[in-house]
């Protein structure tokens, strides 16, 4: 049951970051909005992964579908947090949360 919850959790995550960033916000930088596909086709692509994988747990290939399902929302994230990372550092004066 906590597995459901985190898997869930996963595809969520993406679709939440993709809500956000092609939201019309102020101050939001408009480089993110270009992001905002990217984490909807992750997100899918993880739901989709997600429910290969349940539909068949003791499958052959159950273990290799699992780790593409989880795989993907970490590179999505990181390469978020690598994003981030950079437009701090290019701009150490501007505060907030894109």
């Amino acid at each position: 049951m906590i597995s459901l919850v985190i898997y869930a959790d996963l595809v969520a995550a993406q679709v939440l970051l993709a809500e956000r960033f092609g939201r019309d916000a102020g101050g939001l930088d408009p480089d993110w909005r270009s992001w905002r596909p990217w984490l909807l086709a992750s997100g899918l692509a993880t739901g989709a992964a997600l429910a290969a994988f349940a539909a068949q747990t003791s499958a052959s290939g159950a273990g290799v579908l699992q780790r593409i399902a989880v795989t993907i929302p970490l590179a999505a994230v990181a390469a978020v947090a690598v994003r981030l990372l950079r437009t701090q550092l290019r701009t150490p004066a501007r505060s907030g949360w894109p």
